[in-house]
């Protein structure tokens, strides 16, 4: 599938749709309204927390920055030699850099080092709301940086939609 940049009623995610959403590595040639950048766990699951996430937020008029991608396989060598990985990186540190808000989220079973490191990133700036499940394995790391710099620090993905809305 080549990744496109398509709303979410192309993307098939939802049947009304007001918000402009971009799959990594697609060219962002406009932004409306505030910009979500989606950072967490990547999961293999059959609804994955950045398509859920997504519907939620589809009937407001923002930008939602969506770096996860059905095209990536265990052939990627995750380093800079390798040019799918250079260009999914950093189409992510453009957009992640772009966003208004950064929705944050931590899943069980998930070492997430890459979301560790973007939340590292972000946190001082003020614009990130982080769902972390309790048993996530850093859990006790993202309370506290949480607390240091101020980031909310919600439970659930429903949680995290509510936080994102009111900064929106």
């Amino acid at each position: 599938m080549e990744p496109t940049t398509t709303s979410p009623e192309a993307a098939g995610l939802v049947t009304e749709s007001a918000a402009l959403v971009y799959r990594a590595p697609a060219p962002v040639t406009a932004v409306q309204g505030k910009s979500i950048f989606l950072s967490g766990s990547i999961e293999r699951s059959d609804v994955p927390w950045q398509t859920h996430l997504t519907r939620l937020l589809a009937h407001l008029p923002v930008t939602i920055f969506d770096p996860r991608r059905d095209d990536w396989d265990d052939t990627w060598v995750e380093r800079k030699s390798d040019p799918r990985f250079k260009t999914q990186t950093e189409w992510e540190l453009e957009q992640l850099g772009r966003a208004d808000i950064v929705a944050v989220c931590f899943l069980p079973g998930t070492d997430a080092p890459v979301t560790l490191l973007e939340f590292g990133l972000t946190v001082r700036k003020r614009n990130v709301v982080v769902c972390c499940h309790e048993e996530f394995s850093g859990r006790g790391n993202v309370e506290m940086v949480c607390a240091r710099f101020g980031a909310p620090l919600v439970d659930t993905l429903d949680e995290l939609v509510a936080e994102v809305t009111k900064r929106l």
